[in-house]
């Protein structure tokens, strides 16, 4: 049976309660954690969105909610994607939206899909953070394109890795997330 629920904090899904996998199967970015993330990306347009250990989907829908076209969610766990669909129904984007039910790492071996935006929220003690960074890196984000870690703040996360520069680390208790920008210079053809 799934938790408490989870709210979203902007946008046009604003206030909408959405539904979160137990305790056990995720970790739900808190409301002020997703708020900042945003808060960082200011700047930054994003058409198409993927959510990577998507959980209740909160970061992709967040992602939705405040304009983005499409999302792509990716999440092992089957009861956990169903959440998420029953979520995207719920506030109303599964029209602009996928949940793909297979491993984060199966996803990147087969995906030739580019996105300007990556949301990547791993368990904290995930072992090859900086081989998961550099694949999603390679495999997902576009030119021009954005990459957020969320991760445990004890654990510093790699400076630069597959073409992607470090911009920011933000701490927020026990939890922080780093921005990685792909420089859209990266080929001048």
């Amino acid at each position: 049976m799934p938790g408490r629920g989870v709210r979203v904090t902007a946008g046009s899904a604003r206030g909408r309660t959405l539904r979160i996998p137990r305790r056990s199967v995720t970790r739900p970015t808190s409301a002020k954690l997703r708020e900042a993330i945003f808060a960082s990306l200011g700047g930054f347009w994003f058409e198409t969105v993927a959510d990577l250990f998507a959980g209740s989907g909160i970061l992709g829908i967040e992602a939705l909610s405040r304009g983005t076209t499409f999302a792509t969610f990716v999440e092992s766990n089957r009861a956990a994607a169903s959440i998420i669909r029953s979520n995207l129904e719920k506030s109303g984007f599964a029209d602009r939206s996928e949940v793909v039910a297979r491993p984060v790492e199966a996803f990147l071996r087969s995906c030739d899909s580019v996105f300007d935006l990556v949301l990547a929220d791993p368990p904290y003690e995930y072992a090859d953070l900086d081989g998961l960074i550099t694949s999603a890196s390679m495999r997902l984000v576009s030119e021009g394109g954005v990459l957020v870690l969320e991760h445990a703040s004890r654990r510093p996360p790699p400076s630069a890795v597959g073409g992607l520069a470090l911009s920011k680390t933000r701490n927020h208790g026990d939890s922080a997330f780093s921005v990685y920008v792909r420089d859209s210079g990266d080929d001048s053809n």
